[in-house]
């Protein structure tokens, strides 16, 4: 997924910056941990749609 500048998009989520240690997290980028493969659903799809 590209956003209005062509890059692309990634997604970070708390649960995802809870597995890097406190000590780590300066040396980590978000590139390393972000989600690549995004699963989009719409407010319409049911759960089971979505995954």
């Amino acid at each position: 997924m590209r956003n209005r500048f062509n890059l692309r998009a990634r997604i970070v989520t708390l649960e995802d910056l809870v597995k890097i240690s406190k000590q780590k997290r300066g040396q980590v980028s978000v590139e390393k941990i972000a989600h690549k493969k995004l699963i989009v659903a719409h407010p319409e799809d049911s759960i089971l749609e979505a995954f």
